[in-house]
């Protein structure tokens, strides 16, 4: 998995997620309202095995269109985790010295120093900048069950967890209620 988020400390978010080796969702959360929108790979590998008129479907439905939901609802928690900062980085939280100090690199154009620890089978290499804040850049994870790469960028920007337009907008909540 691969995540590309714009993110703060109060739970807003934008950004893509990619998993696997093909299909991308993005995400919006803005308040207590999220949107996810989901690429035509995306779309098509989640519905494998359905018939080819399933598929067809599923895609003239969802296809280039944000689904609006409640940031709280349980269903939505987990593909909106990214969105929680501190939920995040918690997990890297095992305890003061349990990560080495490695070699000083640059990531995206910026000076960092790499920190390296161990849990397991998963090895995480995490970047921190050198110069000014000392912000975090990215996390290359290795091994376990979710390997991947986590960048951040655009600290102190705001978020652009922007409504989308009212008609790429299909309301979950409505639909269920139909």
């Amino acid at each position: 998995m691969k995540a590309f988020m714009a993110l703060d400390t109060k739970g807003q978010c934008a950004g893509t997620i990619t998993m696997g080796p093909t299909g991308t969702m993005e995400v919006i959360k803005a308040g207590k309202e999220a949107y996810i929108r989901f690429d035509e790979a995306f779309l098509r590998e989640q519905n494998e095995g359905g018939s080819p008129e399933e598929t067809e479907a599923a895609l003239k439905m969802l296809k280039g269109r944000w689904l609006k939901t409640d940031a709280n609802d349980p269903e939505a928690k987990e593909g909106l985790e990214m969105c929680d900062l501190g939920a995040m980085l918690g997990e890297f939280e095992t305890g003061a010295g349990s990560a080495e100090r490695g070699e000083e690199t640059t990531v995206n154009g910026k000076k960092a120093l790499t920190l390296t620890e161990k849990d397991g089978d998963t090895t995480y290499k995490i970047y921190v900048a050198t110069e000014g804040e000392p912000y975090l850049l990215k996390i290359d994870q290795k091994g376990g069950e979710d390997p991947g790469t986590l960048s951040f960028t655009d600290y102190n920007k705001p978020v652009p967890a922007k409504k989308p337009a009212a008609k790429d907008i299909l309301d979950l909540d409505k639909l269920g209620a139909e």
